[in-house]
């Protein structure tokens, strides 16, 4: 059974710079080859990760550890899509998975420049949006701008970021 992570036990590991977001190490075990003063961590799909007492954090958990006195018992969404922009100011706190993902990055097979808007073969533009994990089709439009608006107007209804697709 591993103890609760507290913060006091971050502290005797980690500095973590607050205008960086990133972790560096106090004093690392003889057997280490880092050395005190280096960056810690590793990516894991882009995310920074941290050992602590033999047990592997993500980062971000860790800086909302050390910032709030508790680990997020909520997902952790990165405002700016960047998963190692660990800076207190770049996390949120969402209820869930579902949640998260409306402030998604865009899709790199996106061809219209638009997340939820793609040409289909009868040579319309067609909106679609992703809610709780249901396609919701949002009609066929002629042009592009009128499309991106169907798809605008529903992200605003159904509460997504101001990030989102970006």
């Amino acid at each position: 059974m591993h103890k609760e992570l507290t913060k006091e036990m971050v502290d005797s590991k980690y500095t973590y710079d607050l205008i960086t977001g990133i972790f560096y190490h106090i004093n690392p075990s003889a057997n280490n080859k880092v050395k005190a003063g280096d960056v810690a961590g590793s990516l894991r799909d882009g995310y920074s990760m941290l050992y602590i007492n033999n047990r592997l954090y993500s980062a971000h958990r860790v800086v909302w550890l050390i910032t709030y006195g508790y680990l997020p018992h909520k997902h952790l969404d990165h405002i700016n899509h960047i998963r190692n922009d660990n800076r207190i100011q770049n996390l949120r706190e969402v209820g869930n998975c579902s949640d998260n993902q409306r402030n998604g990055s865009k899709n790199r097979n996106n061809t219209s420049g638009k997340t939820g808007v793609y040409l289909s073969s009868s040579g319309k533009y067609v909106a679609r949006i992703m809610v709780d994990n249901k396609s919701i089709y949002l009609g066929s439009f002629n042009t592009l701008e009128d499309a991106v608006k169907a798809r605008s107007d529903a992200e605003v209804t159904y509460g997504f970021h101001k990030n989102h697709g970006k």
